[in-house]
Formats: structure tokens, sequence, C-alpha cells
């Protein structure tokens, strides 16, 4: 069944598809704004969740607003479920979507929700009793909006947003900064999304949002991974993949007494970053092959401590997203194409 599955979502069309977008800040005439997003082009297939991941001002946010029609390209062609998002397509939005009223209690919420979609989509989304246990609020049912706590609130948000029962669920760093138990929550609605024939797009936000525990429950749940670097998309693959491509050989931790010798060795090695421990530097390597560690730290007097540790998703792209690297795929590495 999984394999059936599998071969119709290949084939089927796209649920959305992103042609050469170009975006800049601005108005949309304006040729002198600042490049969001530079030529970028992606699909992603009915029933997927994919994750958008990168650095600080990668793009990921203008992408995410894109694709709900809450921006227009400046040049290039958007569509969701074949249509111009801005104009008609059916999507719903976090957070923009899941506005929460105080007098209302928490059932009532979901059930407002869900009532306000219907008739407008012939797909019908999972019951608010459902609702209730994918984000951990049954106890909650009859509690009143304004008397929840932060971490309910930010569930309910989510439970709100996938009532109405739309195709297309778009939500922009989820858990950044998010409660206990709201990961956990996102990632049950999310797969119950998908085995309903959903597709869904998530901002799984920066790097060290990765290594977090709500940013590994977020990807657990997430078929694939696409990652940003200043507008361009570098890669998009299965999280495994993607670390076998760009962090084969494991990260490095090294604490260094001497400053400047802390930011010559990050200086050299692509994707390290530096930040003040004490009176050491820390020096985080997301990929090194040893060869490359021995000749890189060679000569060096300061070096306290060394800790290698296995690949992560995080170091991964950090390392795909460097600035002082180009990343090229392999002529015969199709696994990580657009």
């Amino acid at each position: 069944m999984a394999g059936d599955l599998a071969r119709v979502r290949d084939v089927a069309p796209p649920a959305l598809a992103v042609s050469g977008v170009h975006v800049r800040s601005g108005p949309s005439s304006t040729s002198t704004g600042a490049v969001l997003l530079d030529g970028l082009d992606l699909t992603v297939r009915a029933g997927e969740v994919l994750a958008v991941v990168g650095r600080r001002g990668a793009g990921t946010s203008t992408l995410l607003s894109v694709l709900s029609g809450g921006a227009r390209p400046t040049r290039g062609a958007v569509r969701v479920l074949g249509r111009d998002p801005a104009a008609e397509a059916d999507v719903a939005t976090l957070p923009a979507h899941a506005a929460l009223f105080d007098h209302l209690t928490v059932e009532e919420t979901l059930s407002l929700w869900a009532s306000l979609s219907a008739g407008l989509r012939s797909r019908t989304g999972a019951d608010t009793d459902d609702l209730l246990d994918l984000a951990a609020l049954t106890g909650s049912r009859q509690v009143l909006v304004r008397d929840l706590d932060h971490g309910d609130r930010q569930r309910l948000q989510l439970a709100a947003t996938f009532a109405g029962g739309a195709p297309v669920v778009v939500c922009d760093e989820p858990v950044g900064g998010s409660a206990p138990g709201t990961a956990r929550a996102l990632a049950a609605l999310l797969r119950r999304h998908r085995a309903d024939g959903g597709t869904a797009v998530v901002a799984g936000g920066r790097p060290e949002v990765l290594e977090t525990v709500d940013g590994a429950e977020l990807l657990a749940a997430c078929d694939r991974v696409a990652v940003l670097r200043r507008g361009r998309l570098v890669a998009v693959a299965s999280a495994a993949e993607l670390v076998d491509r760009f962090a084969v050989h494991g990260g490095v931790t090294a604490l260094v007494h001497d400053a400047a010798e802390a930011s010559s060795l990050a200086a050299t090695l692509p994707g390290a970053t530096f930040q003040r421990v004490g009176e050491l530097t820390r020096v985080d390597v997301p990929d090194v092959a040893p060869e490359r560690w021995r000749s890189a730290t060679a000569g060096m007097r300061a070096l306290v401590e060394v800790r290698h540790h296995d690949a992560t998703l995080a170091d991964a792209v950090r390392r795909a997203t460097a600035d002082r690297r180009r990343v090229d795929l392999r002529p015969d590495d199709q696994r990580c194409r657009p």
C-alpha cells in the first residue's frame, strides 16, 4: 500500500509549483529592492509535508508568504493546486489564519473555524474530537480561551489552522520559541493532514532551531527538507540524504584559548562558527574530513579540547549554506536536486 501511494504521488500533478520566482523587497514594480528570492524553482507533491530551512535571511518566510498568497513574485510563476494563490488558492496559514477569541471555549473555537470553511471546500477536515486529541487539548475543551496558558493557546492555534480542512497548510516557523509540547502537537496534526491527502509546507527555522527537541519533533513528521541560501534553493531531499550529502564526515567542536587563533581556524573551514565561552573560544565545524582537520590545526598552540560528533541535519544545513563555499552537486548525485 505504501508503495502504491508513493507511485501515485510521483505521477500526480504537484500540489505546489514554484517556477523561476524572484521576489524583491518593496513594491513589486521596483528593481532596486533587496533580492529575497532569486530564481527559485520548487515542486511539492500532493500529500507531502515539506520543511524549509536556512540561515537567517535565507528567504524561508518570503517563500511561505508567496505560497500562501500573501506576497506576489516580482517575476516567475506560483501555482497552488493549479491556481494563483494570491487570487483563489485554498491555503490555510499559521499564524494569520488562526485568530482566537477570548470569550469562546476551546471546543467552540475549533467548531467556529470548521464552520467558517463549510461549503467553501470539498475536503473535510478532522472532526473536533480528533483535533482536540491531536493537539493535547481534550482536557481543556470547555476552558475559555482567555484562561488558557501559553502552551495551550499555541496548540489551539495549530489545531484551528487545520480545522477547516484546507488541502494546503503553510506554517511559518511554528516551533521557534514554542512552549513544550507544541512541536509534538504540530507533528501529530501534520501526520493526520498528510494521511487525509493534505499537503503542508513548514518553515523549520535556522540551523540552531533544528538542534532543539522541538526542531527534531517537527522534522520527524516531514517527508523532505528544502535548504535555502540567500533566496536560492540549494537542495531538497530527505533529512538523511542531506546529512549524507553535506556532512558525511561528522562535525567537530573545539575549545581554543586564543581568540585570534580560533577565528583563523574558523575562517579556513566552510560553515564553521565561533563564539566566546568564558575565557575560551568555541569553534563549531559542521563537516570536516580527518585529514583536512589535521591540516587546519597543524601548528596551533592554543587548542584546549576537541570533540567529534556524528553529523546532524543542522550540520548539513550549515555546510550547505556556507558563505565560503559554493555548493555544487556531483554530476552523478541526483538525490538532492530540486
